[in-house]
């Protein structure tokens, strides 16, 4: 009687201690916290100072040839009602190891909507609502055509979907973590239908980029976990002010990460002969918590934007793998260095 007890005694104790942080694939607490961010009505352009809508991800054909794409529109507030946007479409060519990438602009009133969103600049377009979007965009060499489903709901990042950015300023932010992609490449117009997964994010606020660089990292880890982290730096100090992260379980659920619950660590450097910007890389990815260790190395190093407007920065798709503890982990990510 006293021999099972203290076995039941043991198994308990065993099971209290051992966290949902500490397995794998980990698991969140629900959420109690109210978001700031309503949805569709948020998913509509803001009369904020800098907006933007950013879409990355990674594709493949029938040939099983892989691309990494990433299509982004920025909105600026210049006075009341007019608006500067940029939007940056930009093909990673993983067989072909090319990168590619376009710009187009306009000055022009907010494009408002009541209810989700529907942006046009020059002939690229992106659409959506409710975590079903449209991308269209055609640089002459690639072009996309993809329908976008949202496979796990919002992220609200922080709970409330509203985190710091600098002393005094922050960002309004959600993200779609992971969205089914379908449709059509077209390689030097020769049209293929790909598919893939794709991440969603939307940021406003009144904070300036200008200010601030920031590293910034997303993850999607197999099975079924994403996780999205960023180190933010004052430019001219080379000072870290912020630094914020967050992992998405397989059910759609937030584990908040904070400053020192993560560590992004620089293994290298590469210089860019386009800009002579160094951008640090690869990167190991520490994350206690839950006994991560990732490698993250680039598909290609040179994955520079550069030329359009006054902004430069390293966008590159990017391979993952690693540990939990003792499990390997893999999988791909989009990284992004402002501010070098």
């Amino acid at each position: 009687m006293l021999k099972a007890f203290g076995i039941g005694l043991i198994a308990t104790i065993a099971l209290l201690t051992i966290s949902p942080e500490t397995q794998w694939p980990p698991t969140c607490p629900p959420s109690e916290v109210q978001p700031l961010v309503s949805l569709p009505k948020d998913e509509a352009p803001h009369s904020s100072f800098m907006e933007w809508w950013y879409y990355t991800g990674h594709l493949k054909d029938e040939r099983n040839d892989h691309f990494g794409f990433e299509l982004v529109f920025f909105q600026v507030r210049l006075n009341d009602n007019v608006y500067f946007y940029l939007a940056h479409f930009a093909i990673t060519d993983e067989s072909a190891r090319r990168f590619v990438f376009a710009d187009r602009q306009e000055i022009r009133s907010r494009q408002s909507s009541d209810m989700g969103f529907d942006l046009r600049v020059g002939e690229w377009r992106m659409s959506g609502m409710g975590g079903r979007d449209r991308l269209e965009a055609d640089m002459g060499s690639y072009a996309i055509q993809l329908d976008l489903v949202d496979m796990k709901g919002p992220v609200f990042h922080n709970h409330t979907g509203y985190i710091g950015m600098t002393t005094g300023a922050g960002s309004y932010y959600y993200s779609r973590t992971r969205m089914e992609a379908r449709g059509f490449l077209a390689k030097n117009n020769q049209k293929r239908a790909v598919h893939g997964i794709a991440w969603m994010d939307h940021q406003w606020g009144d904070f300036d980029p200008l200010v601030v660089g920031w590293d910034w990292f997303s993850l999607r880890l197999d099975p079924d976990i994403e996780l999205m982290l960023f180190d933010i730096w004052d430019r001219r100090s080379r000072d870290k002010l912020y630094a914020h992260g967050s992992l998405v379980d397989g059910k759609g659920r937030l584990c908040v990460l904070h400053e020192g619950d993560f560590e992004i660590v620089a293994k290298g450097r590469w210089e860019s002969p386009h800009t002579g910007a160094v951008y640090p890389m690869p990167w190991e990815i520490r994350v206690p918590s839950f006994r991560l260790l990732l490698d993250v190395q680039p598909v290609l190093q040179d994955q520079e934007i550069y030329g359009a407007g006054p902004q430069r920065y390293w966008e590159g798709s990017s391979r993952v793998q690693g540990r939990a503890g003792e499990l390997p982990v893999e999988g791909r990510a989009y990284v992004e260095l402002v501010g070098y």
